[in-house]
């Protein structure tokens, strides 16, 4: 399966493994067990749901997006969001993107609600397995 441009890293690896790594690795969060990165990635390319952008692409739009959902009141807002995407990029030495939210909303809107059920679903599935 070929890669778009927007999600082939340097060795061919997917972002999904690098960018979700901060976050689906917390050791506080389950993520890392229930939704592996490579179940993601897979998800969504089923759905051919890949789309580019430097900053607005399937993986940050999601990344950012699931600690959007999961975030206290006071961090839901998409400026937060943007936030986030704008420090990753800061803490990489990568350019930043503009913090108006407007890209950052429309971008979150193109995620297939097909595969984010999906997710959710696997998720579910597999959640029984980590609790007594």
């Amino acid at each position: 399966m070929s890669h778009s441009i927007a999600f082939v890293t340097k060795g061919g690896k997917s972002p999904f493994e690098k960018i979700s790594k901060t976050f689906l690795e917390d050791p506080q969060l389950f993520f890392s067990k229930v939704l592996p990165g490579e179940t993601i990635e897979k998800t969504f390319r089923k759905y051919n749901n890949f789309f580019g952008g430097q900053f607005f692409n399937t993986c940050f739009v999601l990344w950012a997006f699931l600690l959007q959902c999961l975030s206290d009141e006071k961090s839901r807002s998409c400026s937060t969001a943007v936030g986030r995407i704008v420090a990753c990029c800061f803490s990489v030495g990568k350019p930043m993107p503009d913090t108006n939210t407007g890209n950052y909303c429309r971008a979150r809107k193109r995620l297939s609600e097909k595969a984010l059920h999906e997710l959710v679903v696997l998720a579910a599935k597999d959640m029984p397995g980590f609790f007594p």
